[in-house]
């Protein structure tokens, strides 16, 4: 009886010690800053979603998955000429727990308006895949 209860509470504390140490719920998230002096837009699983300058928009539990981007912005009045930098599309790559933020961020200088994309990614650049030969 005693190294039957000696066994139940080792399974027991191996349970709760696997449990606990295990991640069961990773989420997707992607975040998206406007920083920049207007409006921008990002079209994204075939929804626009619509971000005013200074607001974050943020998207949680989205699927594992390589999805297609595109972004927009509103030109501020009185602006003559615009200039873009960073990558207005693409892709993002949202594989278990994956935090993608992207940073809009504007200058207007001489009513020519820059406006810029920073994304990054929480995933590790060099992970190899292990199913992968």
């Amino acid at each position: 009886m005693k190294k039957q209860i000696v066994i139940l509470f080792s399974i027991v504390v191996l349970s709760v010690i696997s449990f606990t140490s295990c991640e069961p719920f990773l989420v997707n998230k992607i975040i998206v800053r406007n920083l920049a002096a207007d409006e921008v837009q990002i079209n994204l699983r075939a929804k626009t979603y619509k971000i005013p300058s200074g607001e974050t928009l943020v998207l949680n539990d989205l699927k594992k998955g390589t999805f297609q981007y595109n972004s927009t912005y509103s030109i501020p009045a009185g602006v003559t000429e615009t200039e873009t930098e960073g990558e207005f599309e693409g892709e993002v790559v949202l594989n278990a727990g994956t935090e993608i933020l992207f940073i809009y961020r504007s200058s207007l200088l001489d009513n020519k308006y820059k406006i810029y994309i920073y994304k990054t990614s929480s995933d590790d650049v060099n992970r190899t895949d292990p199913f992968e030969n």
